[in-house]
């Protein structure tokens, strides 16, 4: 018997093998395109139907919700509702010696006497500020000394004016109480509780506007 000639393969004229396309899974698309049967031929109305649902395009996404919540403040890893607190006293302590030494009130009546904050001391309660939620919150409750020094011709003596209840709140005023150092002459303890003393005149009042610009920069840490 004859060997049976397989005939679907056909030698062209260079002896290569000719593809016969209608078996091999080619087909030609409605754009005239030679494409395989994997392919999918979508019709122009079925395209229509897509994008009209929104598919196949890419949609603007919308930022997500912890990006915002960073922006309240804190840490990247702050989203969660983590409580995160920077303890602030440093800064405070470095801004009340900034601020408040070497205030300078003239006294009255051209006697070229003054009264002078020479340094802070004893700077104790709490200044920090929390993060938590994305939400910032300024705690300061402080205490501290203002050391001053006064002078009135020949006649010096020293004393101490006392801060406490020192907070962020718009409304609330210190308490302020003074000492007197034990040496200081008669005449000065008269000049220092005229202009040291009060809150409405002489050193003081200098020191609590002082005071006021810190907290409010403190506020916008």
């Amino acid at each position: 018997g004859e060997e049976e000639v397989d005939t679907s393969m056909r030698k062209d004229r260079d002896g290569e093998e000719e593809v016969d396309t209608s078996m091999r899974g080619y087909k030609t698309t409605a754009d005239g395109k030679k494409t395989s049967y994997f392919h999918t031929d979508i019709s122009e109305e079925a395209k229509r139907l897509i994008e009209a649902q929104g598919f196949g395009k890419p949609k603007k996404l919308e930022a997500p919700m912890e990006e915002q919540a960073v922006r309240g403040g804190g840490s990247q890893w702050n989203q969660a509702g983590t409580y995160e607190e920077k303890g602030m006293t440093k800064w405070i302590t470095d801004g009340l010696k900034a601020g408040l030494v070497g205030v300078t009130y003239a006294l009255p009546n051209g006697t070229g006497g003054s009264i002078k904050s020479t340094a802070i001391e004893n700077v104790a309660g709490d200044a920090s500020i929390s993060v938590s939620r994305g939400k910032r919150r300024h705690l300061l409750d402080l205490t501290f000394a203002v050391e001053f020094e006064g002078q009135v011709g020949d006649s010096t003596g020293k004393g101490k004016l006392l801060f406490s209840e020192v907070t962020t709140g718009d409304d609330d005023h210190p308490e302020v109480k003074m000492e007197v150092a034990n040496d200081a002459p008669p005449a000065l303890r008269e000049v220092f509780n005229a202009f040291a003393k009060p809150a409405g005149q002489g050193l003081q009042p200098l020191l609590l506007a002082k005071l006021k610009e810190l907290v409010e920069e403190y506020k916008q840490q």
